[in-house]
């Protein structure tokens, strides 16, 4: 027979198969559901949503999506003969390795190429189907589709049908491709979000990934808006090098396979089958029933009391178990335990690379993450299947089917076989956790905590999915059918928000979510998980008792003969199952939903930006009428951290500042508050009550004339109502309450309120704007809401063992009625930006000159405690020195509860508020030596000074203004009192992002408002600068600019006053310099291309170094222009040393370069090892890996 026979019996015989057209439809449909989600993208990115980047990444996805689909197909073809028990008949034929296996192959490939194939298809249908509006789609281009499927779909296509096809060739067994197949899933999540996304390794990450997706990912990442919606996706670089590379490993396992492939007859799995076989009689027959038949007695009788029917599920799920277990693919169980100990490391890599502690507490949860969880469910999937059809694979279904045991048994032993088998995943994933901990040194395990988390609440979901999946095998009549429907089953409860469905009451197993922090423990989430858990325990007993009543049993397998047994099972359950089942959907749903839509309003996220696009179609007009300014602002709060409420009851002064009278006064509430009532000190009348959208309008009796004040009265309660579906419920906790004053009323209308981008407000009829104000735009300067500055004074009531902490100086605690109570106020006016604090306090305290320095932590927290305080002090003696004093007489740090990572902080007037991840961080374990928290923490004071002093109007630059010179700062902090090498560390650290994808396409500096541009490419600038002009004279203009826009009072600055104040220090020598750093977006390619050196007299050498510049500027869109160069560039030579070191700096110098290629020569005291161009990588280049080059072989 030859190859094009077997290809063409292969192929007829799938696409007879109802199957094949199952699978062709579950790839239309994955691919529409996959392309709903990028509509919101394509609004909100400003690109078409049949770009050919969104074409071709969506290709990629259902690729990725359809392993599962592959797997059937390609192990279908390489075991049907085997699982039929035709191969020792198809052995004998007269046939070659090449010929059998070929054939088989080629048509898997054609299968899986056919299903793909509905992609294309399916995304032409998604944009009539999605009823998008005409704004998002662009032309049609046939080749954007036809790019996609050869560059992306058929490849993929070669590529994971070869590999699943040689697995299962390999083993004989159609699990071990399914097994292969999840692998390759995790492989590809490696890949993107591991090596290149954590690592930084992009290059590696690309070519790990057989689908592309990590490709794709950087290309997101790099290409502007205009990029995705022209440029199509072409055969080159990264795309080219990764299909090369993984055809080839296609194409050697495919030869592997064919080389190790014999026409030999072996049951499955050899030995371990026969003991299957076994093992299934045993389950059946003597192991369940439990009585023998001595050959001396003619009877004896028969025992099928409850006792013997617990003995039989207790055998049948350790037989279970014991199956699983005894495969190779527990195999895989191992592997989870090594990529922890490799990956672990990294993953607990806090902020910007920083190591971090391994507390059981974020490395529990982190077991969690989503790739692990699809993990989970792909095993589950397939090992329900392997069970359900163990006996019928065997060719024992029909002496099961025949034995006194009830269906029952088999299907409660078998899933609790299936639950150990997750039990001992748990227990691997506990005891791996425990190993990495050790292997960092750190000992505290906190077995407990593993308990809860591992073994509740990750297990509970593990465990409620293993009904399903149990269930779903049960009903369906196809085991690769039952694979692939319980996967998209899971898949519909992972991303159910994709396509609208948002509520936890409708989507199987999920609850209102959980966190867990040291400060805080799991607040009050677990209540509401309990009840989330016992109703979907109800539906999962339902769903199982399903799953029962249809199990497989005898020869009659067509529907009719299985509705009717059916029936009848279900005639003989006893009564209390399903009614147990019923009654915990009803008791727990009933209970679930009075507490989120009757004690509560529940909006849902479609619901809550539909509210926002109401209110500024109502209210909107309102935007720019006069409005009172806040000056003071009096509050008594009483919290009740034990039941997570607060009471608020407080005053406003507020003035007119305007030159007009103000006839009336415009209260906004927060979302989650219910409005309260609000008096006035003059006569006012209630002139319009929206208490769905918060805003209230009150008309005063008499206007108030400008520069009149007006005191206003309110009160308010914040209280969870409910289940916490809203912020409201996490404000106010047992442990680390954090209230802002943006729970507090609002005087004016608040753009803040309003839908900010293009997409999403044309999609809701509203006019477009940018989305945040021009530079330009004078009137934002005068805008003081949420940046004008008060006087504070605050009372607060706490529980008597919890310190309170709010902005300003102590006056005076006591204790009343059981609570404790605190009196602060501000010695000076302070930003519209603060928070107050209760929680269980430890106190450090130091002092800087007459400024009291407090750290407020968690007793246990004291790690990192030292570097915090010496940051402090250090900061407050820089910034002091250099841009002018600091205003008040004390700066607290205060801890707060998270389960986030790393060092996550927000710099409030006067206080800092820090989350317990600081004291996890572990700078003395950086093999960098770098000490990143002293850096953050003096960043953050920095802003003590810009952005809370200087506050910048809210318009584009705005952040540069804060972000960037705050990390300017901190930059000097850390030199002066660590050193410049310390600082050389903390630049390199801070170029780590550089080697992200990232477009080039950029507004300049001065508009800049994306966080890499004020957080990296700001700083960056300050600091070349700095290089260029000397510290002095940037400083001396950081001088200036502080002491004339201190204060918060209008006009506020924007970013063309810091160029200003910078442009009056910087010579005219180097004015184009600050020209291409801030007003345009500019790019320097600069590289060495060789270095030579020979000896001269006096024992120096002369240094021969052949540099090659450009200088190009980049539009917001991507156009690229050339400009003429003719700048002062750094050139530098360094001393021998090891590997990507360079040495002891020999030469550092200014030199005059142009455009092109030219050769620089200098002299050095001794041979060099390394030699090149902007050696410190002062001017911004998007490739720092070719500025220095080592010294040529002589």
């Amino acid at each position: 027979m030859k190859t094009w026979g077997v290809l063409q019996f292969e192929l007829g015989y799938q696409l007879r198969r109802y199957t094949t057209w199952l699978y062709l439809l579950v790839f239309l449909g994955l691919a529409i559901w996959v392309a709903a989600a990028f509509v919101d993208d394509a609004r909100r990115g400003g690109f078409y949503f049949n770009a050919p980047i969104i074409i071709t990444t969506i290709t990629v996805i259902a690729s990725l999506t359809g392993l599962l689909v592959s797997a059937a197909i390609a192990a279908d073809a390489a075991t049907r003969d085997a699982q039929t028990r035709i191969a020792p008949l198809l052995y004998t034929a007269p046939q070659t390795r090449f010929t059998y296996l070929a054939g088989r192959f080629w048509a898997a490939f054609v299968l899986n190429g056919l299903c793909l194939a509905a992609v294309p298809l399916a995304l032409v249908l998604a944009t009539h189907l999605l009823g998008l509006e005409a704004a998002i789609l662009g032309p049609f281009r046939p080749m954007a589709y036809v790019g996609a499927y050869f560059i992306v779909a058929l490849p993929n296509a070669f590529v994971i049908t070869a590999l699943l096809f040689a697995a299962a060739v390999l083993s004989r067994r159609a699990v071990v491709s399914y097994l292969v197949a999840a692998l390759l899933f995790l492989l590809v999540l490696f890949s993107r979000e591991f090596v290149a996304d954590v690592l930084g390794y992009w290059t590696l990450g690309k070519h790990l990934d057989l689908t592309g997706f990590t490709a794709m990912s950087a290309l997101w990442r790099a290409w502007t808006p205009l990029q995705k919606n022209t440029q199509l996706i072409a055969l080159e670089g990264a795309v080219l090098t990764n299909r090369l590379l993984w055809l080839g490993i296609g194409l050697a396992a495919l030869g592997v396979a064919q080389l190790r492939f014999r026409f030999a007859h072996h049951s499955v799995g050899g030995r371990r089958v026969q003991a299957s076989a076994a093992d299934a009689l045993a389950d059946s027959q003597a192991a369940l029933l439990q009585w023998s038949v001595p050959a001396a007695l003619p009877r004896m009788p028969q025992v099928f009391g409850r006792a013997t029917a617990v003995r039989q599920v207790s055998r049948v799920a350790l037989n279970s178990f014991r199956w699983i277990a005894g495969g190779k693919s527990w195999l895989l169980f191992p592997i989870v335990f090594v990529l922890l100990q490799l990956m672990g490391p990294e993953l607990l890599e806090g902020e910007l690379g920083t190591p971090s502690l391994p507390v059981t507490g974020r490395l529990a949860t982190m077991m969690g993450h989503m790739a692990i969880g699809v993990f989970v469910a792909s095993l589950i999937t397939l090992y329900a299947g392997e069970l359900v059809w163990r006996e019928r694979d065997a060719g024992l279904g029909a002496i099961t089917d025949s034995t006194p045991v009830p269906a029952w048994v088999l299907f409660v032993g078998k899933l609790l076989g299936l639950w150990l088998m997750l039990l001992a995943l748990q227990v691997v994933v506990m005891l791996s956790s425990m190993a990495l901990q050790a292997q960092q040194g750190y000992f505290e395990f906190e077995l407990g905590l593993y308990l809860q988390i591992l073994f509740g609440l990750h297990l509970a979901k593990y465990l409620l999915f293993a009904v399903v999946a149990m269930a779903g095998h049960a009903l369906v009549q196809a085991k690769y059918v039952g694979h692939l429907l319980v996967l998209l089953f899971y898949l519909y409860t992972v991303f159910a928000p994709v396509i609208g469905i948002e509520h936890e009451l409708l989507v199987f197993g999920s609850d209102l979510g959980w966190s867990y922090s040291y400060m805080n423990g799991f607040g009050s989430a677990l209540g509401a998980w309990g009840w989330y858990k016992l109703y979907w325990a109800g539906w999962a007993l339902l769903i199982g008792l399903a799953g029962l009543v249809a199990w497989p049993r005898g020869q009659e397998q067509g529907l009719p003969a299985r509705v009717q047994q059916a029936a009848q099972r279900w005639r003989r359950l006893p009564w209390a199952l399903p009614a147990l089942g019923a009654s915990l959907v009803l008791v727990a749903g009933g209970y679930i939903f009075y507490h989120t839509y009757v004690r509560q309003t529940y909006v849902s996220e479609a619901a809550q930006t539909t509210q926002r696009a109401t209110y500024e179609r109502r209210y909107g007009r309102f935007r720019n009428a006069p409005q009172p300014v806040l000056q003071a602002t009096k509050l008594h709060l009483e919290l009740y951290p034990e039941r997570q409420a607060a009471e608020v009851s407080g005053s406003y002064q507020l003035q007119n500042q305007t030159p007009h009278a103000i006839d009336s006064v415009h209260v906004v509430f927060h979302p989650d508050v219910a409005p309260s009532n609000v008096q006035f000190s003059q006569p006012a009348k209630l002139a319009l009550a929206d208490d769905e959208l918060g805003y209230r309008i009150y008309t005063l009796s008499q206007p108030l004339q400008p520069g009149d004040t007006l005191r206003m009265h309110f009160r308010q309660a914040l209280a969870p109502r409910g289940f916490a579906t809203h912020d409201a419920g996490t404000v106010v906790v047992a442990n680390g309450t954090c209230l802002e004053e943006e729970w507090l009323p609002s005087v004016g209308y608040q753009p803040a309120y309003e839908l900010s981008n293009a997409g999403v407000r044309r999609q809701h009829g509203l006019a477009a704007r940018p989305a945040t104000r021009a530079l330009q735009d004078s009137a934002a300067r005068h805008d003081l809401r949420g940046r004008e500055h008060i006087t504070l004074e605050t009372i607060v009531g706490t529980a008597p063992e919890q310190t309170a902490v709010a902005p300003g100086a102590l006056l005076r605690t006591w204790q009343a009625r059981g609570r404790r109570y605190f009196h602060y106020q501000t010695d000076k006016p302070i930003r519209n930006g603060y928070a107050v604090f209760s929680a269980r306090y430890a106190v450090q305290e130091t002092r800087w000159n007459n400024v009291q320095i407090q750290v407020l932590h968690h007793p246990s927290h004291t790690q990192n405690l030292g570097r915090l305080l010496r940051s402090v002090r250090a900061s407050l003696a820089y910034y002091t020195k250099q841009f002018g004093p600091y205003p008040h007489q004390q700066l607290r740090l205060v801890e707060v509860p998270s389960a986030a990572s790393g060092l996550r902080l927000t710099s409030f007037p006067g206080t800092i508020r820090y989350t317990e991840g600081f004291a996890f961080v572990s700078p003395q374990r950086d093999d960098r030596d770098l000490d990143l928290p002293f850096a953050v923490m003096a960043h953050e004071v920095a802003h003590q000074w810009w952005g809370n002093q200087v506050v910048p109007a809210k318009v584009e630059g705005g952040p540069v203004l804060s972000e960037s010179l705050a990390w300017y700062s901190a930059m000097g902090v850390v030199e002066d009192a660590l050193g410049a090498e310390h600082l050389g560390r903390l630049l390199r650290m801070m170029r780590r992002e550089y080697i992200s994808p990232r477009p080039e396409a950029d507004v300049p500096l001065l508009r800049e408002t994306d966080h890499f541009g004020v957080y990296r490419k700001g700083p960056f600038a300050m600091y070349a600068l700095r290089e260029y002009l000397g510290p002095a004279p940037v400083n001396a203009a950081l001088q200036r600019l502080f002491k004339q826009y201190s204060g918060g009072r209008a006009p506020l600055p924007t970013s063309l006053h810091l160029y200003r104040e910078l442009q009056a220090n910087t010579p005219d020598s180097l004015r184009y310099l600050l020209h291409d750093l801030f007003a345009q977006n500019t790019f320097w390619e600069l590289s060495a291309e060789r270095v030579e050196a020979k000896p001269i007299a006096g024992g120096r050498w002369q240094v021969a170094i052949g540099v090659r510049a450009r200088k190009l500027s980049v539009s917001e869109t991507g156009a690229e222009k050339a400009l003429p160069m003719n700048d002062v560039v750094e050139i530098g030579a360094y001393a021998p040393a090891p590997g990507d070191l360079r040495g002891e700096e020999l030469y550092r110098g200014w030199h005059r370069i142009r455009a092109g290629r030219q050769t620089i020569i200098v002299t050095v005291p001794r041979k060099p090892g390394k030699a090149g161009i902007d050696p410190r990588y002062l001017l911004i280049d998007g490739n720092l890996d070719d500025n220095l080059r080592a010294l040529a072989p002589e």
